[in-house]
């Protein structure tokens, strides 16, 4: 099917609905000229020449002036008709019967439905007829569901299905019960450490999920994680995702800004085109911020916040909430480093210190130290020998990181090699002088 066809939505009901809503074809023509469809002189013509036929009646016959002058296509018609009705669609779409709104954003309205065939709930997102018309946006609806499909992990929303039906592109996900981290923050300001720990131990567990997989998020912040009624964390609005092994190109040109400026990281912020799951690691360390103290880590414009991002200091949470622990201070900040590569270097090495912070003790990796206590830390994590955390393997690159077994650099290798020689040098001397004597 070509874009056209796209764009064709059920005649029978944007005739219904019009009627419902009293469009006249003026009114159409009126959106028409505001969309930037025709001009005002497309639109002056029209009206002049309808005049010819009908001084009473301008109007009957605009829109077919516009038609037959080219002026307008019946797919721009078909258009402007759903962008008027906006949030108006039929009672069932693609095998999956609509209940009632739960949500509305930028890229469309989220429904609570019903799926006819497997007589389960689901959540039922529609897009926008107004974003429809332009092939990015769907194709950025298109990803979220496809990148929704390839996770199976406890901590991410599931995809169900996804198509089109009646010219409305649907996406039909796991029904979640419950509210965003960011609906708690309005509600109760900041979150308990001990909670806001866990939370964030669950999202790093979904984003090394989804990094095993060659994905990185791209828009992790409180909005995008929910916590179910039964206390469960997921992430959602897989939108910005992006596979790192297939097209690079993804839905963003290079110098092209995606993310939202209050917890974007600093290569988003420069809109670098290749960026890996370092950058999904900063926003969640920004989204932690945000849950300990109430407040994101920098305020300001979109434009400054993200300026802020890029360039200045890290910000210390205990700022706003002096009664946070260092151990939690220091994570965040080891987290939001601006260059990636000063940042945990994976997931797993964040959950590390995560499930730490759970237990009451200091991290290993955000440490401003190496000393005895750290290397205690480490050889009994290893004793615990605990697979679910960490391999043997990056046990060892934990170690080196903090200093454990740390092999002696060459100066100090040479200075101990000369004072062996001169050492050797004399007890030569000492002996060859008993046996001249």
């Amino acid at each position: 099917m070509g874009l056209c066809g796209l764009f064709f939505l059920d005649r029978a009901f944007l005739e219904e609905a019009a009627i419902r809503e009293e469009l006249s074809p003026m009114d159409i023509a009126g959106k028409a000229l505001e969309l930037k469809l025709i001009t005002s002189e497309d639109l002056e013509a029209a009206l002049e020449e309808g005049r010819l036929f009908s001084k009473n009646e301008p109007q009957a016959s605009v829109l077919d002036i516009l038609l037959q002058k080219g002026a307008l296509e019946p797919r721009d018609i078909d258009f402007v008709r759903a962008s008027m009705l906006e949030g108006e669609h039929p009672s069932k779409i693609g095998g999956f019967e609509l209940l009632e709104k739960i949500g509305e954003g930028s890229m469309g309205v989220v429904y609570k439905a019903r799926q006819s065939s497997m007589d389960r709930l689901v959540a039922f997102k529609v897009l926008s007829p107004r974003l429809a018309r332009n092939p990015r946006y769907v194709a950025r609806f298109t990803r979220e569901a496809r990148s929704a499909a390839r996770l199976n992990h406890p901590n991410i929303v599931g995809g169900i299905d996804v198509g089109q039906d009646q010219g409305f592109h649907y996406f039909a996900m796991e029904y979640i019960d419950g509210k965003t981290v960011q609906d708690l923050i309005d509600a109760e300001g900041a979150l308990s450490e001990r909670r806001a720990v866990r939370i964030a131990g669950k999202v790093a567990s979904a984003l090394e999920h989804a990094w095993d997989r060659g994905l990185i998020h791209r828009d992790i912040k409180p909005g995008n994680i929910v916590i179910t009624s039964k206390g469960q964390v997921k992430i959602t609005d897989l939108g910005l995702a992006k596979y790192t092994a297939e097209d690079n190109l993804a839905l963003t040109d290079t110098g092209t800004t995606v993310g939202t400026a209050n917890y974007i990281s600093p290569e988003q912020a420069h809109g670098e085109e290749f960026i890996d799951i370092r950058s999904d690691i900063y926003s969640l360390g920004a989204t932690l911020f945000h849950m300990v103290t109430g407040k994101p880590p920098y305020t300001g414009t979109p434009v400054s916040v993200m300026t802020q991002h890029a360039s200045a200091d890290v910000p210390d949470p205990k700022t706003i909430n002096p009664d946070l622990s260092d151990s939690i201070a220091i994570v965040i900040q080891l987290m939001m480093q601006k260059a990636p590569g000063d940042r945990y270097a994976s997931p797993r090495e964040l959950i590390l210190d995560l499930a730490r912070l759970s237990e009451g003790k200091e991290p290993l990796l955000a440490r401003s130290d190496a000393g005895l206590a750290a290397l205690k830390d480490a050889a009994e994590w290893e004793d615990k020998a605990q697979p679910q955390m960490v391999t043997r393997d990056e046990m060892a690159r934990l170690k080196r990181r903090i200093g454990w077994g740390r092999t002696p650099s060459m100066a100090l290798q040479m200075v101990a090699l000369a004072a062996a020689v001169a050492l050797l040098a004399l007890v030569f001397m000492i002996v060859y002088t008993i046996i001249s004597g």
